[in-house]
């Protein structure tokens, strides 16, 4: 994609359409590579994702892309944030020490009693129609 950032302070902020709406979120601690299209051997920008408003992105870059961007479109790519990660495979990690591992990996079935008692006049639907049990003939 091509963007065009927007200076505001000590950040570029990058427009996004709908931005709360879009799935896979951007969030913060995302970077944002921004390469210029017409210079293929040119340098890349790696930014970060300092906050995310409504429809803006707030993005810092080193100073020196800070000083050079001068309004140009950049092709921009995002790369999410591996602390995510890092958080899914640490509540893995911590998962069988505080669950134990046979609820996560039981090697045999406990049967309890029954708590609920259902009849098959109990699993008829009720959806706002006009039915009648098929063994009563009460309606419903």
């Amino acid at each position: 994609d091509k963007a065009c950032f927007i200076p505001y302070e000590d950040f570029l902020l990058l427009e996004i359409e709908n931005l709360s709406e879009r799935r896979p979120s951007i969030v913060l601690g995302d970077k944002v590579i921004a390469s210029d299209p017409s210079n293929k051997n040119g340098m890349d920008f790696e930014g970060c994702v300092h906050k995310v408003g409504a429809k803006h992105v707030f993005l810092k870059f080193s100073q020196i892309f800070h000083d050079k961007y001068n309004g140009e479109d950049y092709s921009i790519k995002i790369v999410p944030s591996r602390s995510t990660y890092r958080r899914f495979h640490h509540v893995v990690f911590l998962a069988p020490r505080t669950l134990g591992k046979e609820i996560l990996f039981p090697s045999r079935v406990h049967e309890k009693d029954v708590q609920l008692h259902f009849s098959d006049a109990d699993l008829i639907q009720h959806d706002g129609l006009n039915l009648t049990s098929p063994t009563s003939n009460k309606k419903l």
